[in-house]
């Protein structure tokens, strides 16, 4: 795997680490005896894209362990009643303290990027929706339906020329 978009890496509690790249997050768990304790007892690997991201949660670290978690629309998730130990969720105490100074800039670094795929998201789904269109409308002049001069009035239309 190449990592050339790789931002940062961090380093959390109960053997969670946090790889964050442009366009994606990778959590990856260390079995432990908080993993044991917790129900996690498994190593493993979690990507999460940006753009299949609905939602992100911080919750500073301090009496408790602070948490990143993502959410994303299939919900599916081992402990998806704690948002401390789900696979989707990256946690950290005060003792980790290059994470501490790190993750409030990398929270925002990270909304911003779920943010970006989301609006461009929409103009893809807009877009490919006025294709769909145009070519309904091609359609409709191949079959003699309309005009060339209704349809080429619908694809100025829909193009927004």
């Amino acid at each position: 795997m190449m990592e050339n978009n790789l931002i940062i890496c961090l380093f959390g509690s109960r053997g969670r680490s946090l790889k964050v790249y442009d366009d994606k997050v990778v959590i990856t768990v260390k079995a432990g005896l908080g993993s044991f304790i917790t129900g996690n007892a498994t190593d493993g690997e979690k990507t999460i894209y940006y753009s299949d991201c609905i939602g992100v949660q911080y919750k500073k670290e301090g009496v408790t362990l602070g948490y990143l978690q993502f959410e994303t629309a299939s919900g599916i998730m081992n402990n998806r009643f704690s948002n401390f130990f789900n696979e989707n969720t990256f946690t950290w105490d005060s003792k980790c303290s290059t994470t501490v100074k790190k993750i409030p800039e990398i929270v925002q670094y990270i909304k911003g990027r779920v943010d970006y795929y989301k609006k461009n998201k929409n103009v893809v789904s807009s877009a490919l929706s006025s294709a769909d269109e145009i070519k309904k409308y091609k359609e409709l002049l191949d079959d003699g339906v309309i005009s060339q001069e209704e349809f080429n009035a619908k694809k100025k239309e829909l193009l927004g020329i």
